[in-house]
């Protein structure tokens, strides 16, 4: 498949079984991995997949452009709309299979892949999609939230933080909505180099190029959400740290003002970000760099469930 001139891998897996059959197309999260994992692995990914292989369905995955064998990397230069179009584009291809009911096909999106879900969704047709922790509300707020968040799980002071916040609004509107470069920011306000230094290290947010998030700021996701006909899941685990709750209540709630019924809000117990049995909120955040952890697989019998309840009601 091809994006912007960039041949991008896509990993395809269907039953021997002949005929056309529905389709999960997974999103992964914000990070460069490589989804080239046998589905009979131990990676959460994987093993979301491989129930869906076994039960008949069509699955898909995207490397990213500039990860794996695909091109048009570096990663870290790679913006937002550039890897959005690689998930289009792959959209596009899946649909033309000739083992593939068009009719059928969910997209599952998970953290930043739950962004960029509902905007293919949108050019594309899709009988549904489903979200696990992922953000629904301006960009600039979700940084806000998420540094308040993790602020307060360290155990910073209250006056710290709030100092913290004022600076990175500052930063973020410069950066990002502005769309001055870093070393402009700095003789404009030469008082955030601080904050410069913790939110983009090496001209980075969180591994993206500053161009990333500039795209993203712009995006008006709860339209993307009011377009097309899907069914919507969206999924939050009870020990996520890293998503806001709210925002996926207010998925659903969305959905259901311009399609009554076709919203769904769950919340996982037990569950963090990266679909891992946690004690508490806390105990995530203080595990979070930990290797390991045990797969909680709540999140294949809640979207197994949810799917089954689509396909019952056509």
């Amino acid at each position: 498949m091809v994006s912007r001139a960039a041949r991008i891998r896509t990993i395809v897996t269907r039953p021997r079984a002949a005929g056309r059959h529905p389709v999960l197309f997974l999103i992964k999260g914000v990070g460069p991995g490589s989804l080239d994992e046998p589905l009979s692995g131990p990676e959460p990914y994987s093993r979301i997949l491989h129930e869906f292989a076994k039960i008949g369905y069509v699955t898909v995955r995207v490397d990213k452009p500039g990860v794996g064998d695909s091109e048009g990397g570096p990663f870290a230069d790679v913006d937002f709309d550039t890897e959005l179009d690689a998930y289009r584009q792959a959209m596009a291809a899946v649909r033309s299979y000739t083992f593939v009911d068009v009719d059928k096909i969910f997209i599952f999106g998970h953290s930043m892949g739950g962004v960029f879900a509902p905007i293919v969704a949108s050019e594309v047709p899709t009988k549904g999609i489903a979200v696990y922790g992922t953000v629904s509300k301006t960009w600039t707020e979700y940084f806000l939230e998420n540094w308040r968040r993790q602020a307060t799980f360290a155990a910073d002071d209250p006056a710290r933080i709030d100092a913290m916040l004022r600076d990175l609004t500052a930063a973020l509107h410069l950066l990002l909505v502005e769309q001055k470069p870093p070393d402009e920011v700095l003789r404009v306000r030469p008082d955030l180099r601080s904050i410069l230094a913790k939110l983009a290290p090496a001209g980075l947010i969180n591994g993206r190029s500053i161009r990333f998030w500039a795209q993203l700021v712009t995006k008006n996701l709860p339209a993307y959400w009011t377009k097309g006909h899907p069914d919507v899941l969206a999924m939050w685990g009870r020990h996520d740290f890293i998503a806001t709750e709210a925002d996926h209540p207010f998925i659903a709630e969305i959905v259901n003002k311009i399609h009554l019924g076709k919203g769904t809000y769950v919340s996982l117990d037990d569950s963090d970000h990266a679909f891992r049995k946690t004690a508490s909120l806390a105990d995530s955040f203080k595990r979070w760099s930990a290797p390991g952890g045990e797969f909680n697989p709540s999140i294949i019998a809640t979207l197994k469930g949810w799917i089954e309840k689509v396909q019952l009601s056509e």
